[in-house]
């Protein structure tokens, strides 16, 4: 059991893994990467940078640089879905159809991967724009975070 729990701190995500995965998908631009080992990998498109990183247990996450959206930190694809539908305006059904949701408790080549498929699916599901630059949704994510530190 020891080791399995230690096999936890394995990384699965690399050029190798990322780079075919990504050309499963149709992409409004080209893009070339940048490895920011161990940080994880940056995707650059002429108007967009996206670090996409393994955390803790193979969880995927891809951020926005701030030299992008000219906020103070990263931003997650989630705070730029909170910013495009609120939650109060989500429907019952699911927010972006066709995602794999692994939801496996280990950390995993497998898991890697479909999280990686899964955050493609994301943002050119709804964020699309943000490829070509359009970072406008940023203005209105900001105005929500000042108003809740407000409240």
């Amino acid at each position: 059991m020891q080791d399995h729990i230690e096999d936890q701190d394995q990384e699965f995500l690399s050029m190798e893994v990322l780079a075919p995965i990504l050309k499963e998908y149709d992409w409004p631009a080209a893009y070339t990467f940048d490895d920011d080992s161990p940080g994880g990998i940056i995707m650059r498109f002429p108007k967009c940078s996206i670090m996409i990183v393994e955390g803790y247990l193979s969880n995927m996450q891809m951020y926005f640089l701030p030299e992008d959206t000219h906020y103070d930190y990263n931003l997650t694809l989630g705070h730029a879905l909170l910013a495009l539908i609120p939650e109060r305006e989500r429907g019952p059904g699911p927010l972006t159809p066709g995602l794999i949701e692994d939801l496996s408790i280990y950390g995993s080549l497998e898991k890697v991967q479909n999280g990686i498929r899964d955050l493609c699916t994301i943002l050119l599901y709804h964020l699309k724009p943000c490829i070509l630059g359009d970072f406008s949704w940023v203005v209105k994510y900001k105005a929500m975070m000042d108003a809740k530190s407000n409240a």
